[in-house]
């Protein structure tokens, strides 16, 4: 047997947690933490400002986001308004393929903001 890279990792933790997710009470301590490891996974996996696929999965948390169309159209959305119907997500009437967090604000070196 090989090495398990790391998306089987992320693979696996995500079997856990569907398998968790079926008596939440047994696992309510747990539960948190699996989470909280499979995001920080796949964020050592991906570089910052990389567009993240609505196939792969969606934002976690609602917010406001970057998003993309198949048209190559860039956009903020808000995610509490976006929807997904048949695997596909939408906002606004326009389809979204991908999106990202918005990077974070410029700050000066040695600014303590």
């Amino acid at each position: 047997m090989s090495e398990p890279t790391l998306q089987d990792c992320i693979n696996y933790m995500r079997s856990q947690i569907k398998q968790m997710e079926k008596h939440p009470r047994n696992y309510e301590f747990n539960l948190p933490y699996y989470r909280k490891t499979v995001e920080l996974l796949e964020k050592a996996q991906r570089p910052h400002g990389e567009w993240i696929p609505c196939s792969e999965r969606l934002p976690e948390k609602y917010g406001v986001y970057l998003a993309t169309n198949s048209e190559g159209d860039v956009y903020e959305y808000d995610y509490n308004k976006f929807t997904v119907h048949d695997g596909k997500g939408s906002f606004l009437g326009r389809d979204v393929i991908a999106w990202m967090p918005l990077p974070k604000p410029y700050r000066e070196e040695g600014d303590e903001k």
